[in-house]
């Protein structure tokens, strides 16, 4: 039975993730348009987007919703990242309400092995062949999961907080 060697990093550490706070006109629009964030910032096709949940209750008002996106980027053989976009809010009959969007993002190296031998020959590998490769992973996924941030601020018109 094949074991698993794997490293994981998030990519907006020191935090695990970053939250967007919104209230104003229209906070549902965040169902329509972050699947189109997502695309478009991370540039992948509609078929690397789950939308895991939807949750709408109607029956208050302020009608509360939730929804949980994720998002593939496979870079290669051994390296994919995750994005999760994570929607709470309210938005009562007039349209106005507030919505929380908390954003997280990890890439992961993962290398399957049979035998203790390679485990350590994989080892070596990253440590001298893929280690660039793998810096270089990281640093463009951080840059596109600030453009992620800039987008939805963009989208709900509110200023980076300094």
């Amino acid at each position: 039975m094949p074991s698993k060697y794997s490293i994981k990093s998030d990519l907006l550490a020191p935090s695990a993730s970053k939250t967007i706070e919104y209230s104003g006109p229209n906070p549902a629009q965040v169902f329509k348009i972050m699947p189109d964030i997502l695309m478009d910032v991370f540039r992948l096709s509609s078929s690397k987007i789950y939308e895991d949940e939807v949750k709408w209750d109607a029956t208050s008002d302020p009608a509360a919703f939730y929804c949980y996106w994720r998002a593939r980027d496979k870079k290669d053989n051994l390296t994919t990242m995750w994005v999760h976009v994570e929607a709470k809010g309210k938005q009562s009959k007039d349209k106005m309400g507030e919505v929380r969007i908390k954003i997280k993002g990890t890439i992961t190296t993962s290398y399957k092995y049979s035998i203790p031998v390679m485990r350590e020959l994989f080892r070596l590998y990253r440590l001298f062949f893929y280690r660039n490769q793998a810096v270089k992973y990281i640093e463009d996924a951080n840059k596109d999961m600030e453009q992620l941030e800039n987008a939805i601020r963009t989208t709900f018109d509110l200023m980076r907080k300094s």
